[in-house]
């Protein structure tokens, strides 16, 4: 199955922005958050896995995949993304958590 470029650069832009997907296990249904067919998406997710870009889990019909640090390094290389853009879940925004003691 050929899954199209531009379906291809949306899926990997959301990869790298959000560090995880979650597609529905239906493969005439469209992706709510990308527009694009759940097939597109799953094919793709299939590819990212073999090659070890991301870890899969399948709960109840809906796979959840999170992009690995080496995923996330190679999808920058191929998509020509600076070295100081990072995705959030690998350190793109830190928050700072302060804990009042007895709280």
């Amino acid at each position: 199955m050929r899954v199209p470029t531009d379906n291809k650069i949306i899926i990997k832009n959301h990869l790298l922005k959000k560090g995880c997907l979650v597609v529905e296990d239906n493969i005439r249904a469209i992706h709510p958050e990308l527009n694009i067919p759940n097939f597109h998406v799953m094919q793709m997710m299939r590819s990212f896995v073999s090659k070890g870009y991301v870890s899969k889990v399948f709960v109840w019909r809906h796979g959840y995949y999170f992009l690995k640090v080496e995923g996330a390094a190679e999808l920058k290389k191929e998509m020509a993304y600076e070295e100081q853009d990072v995705p959030v879940p690998h350190g793109g925004e830190k928050q700072e958590q302060t804990r009042v003691r007895g709280q």
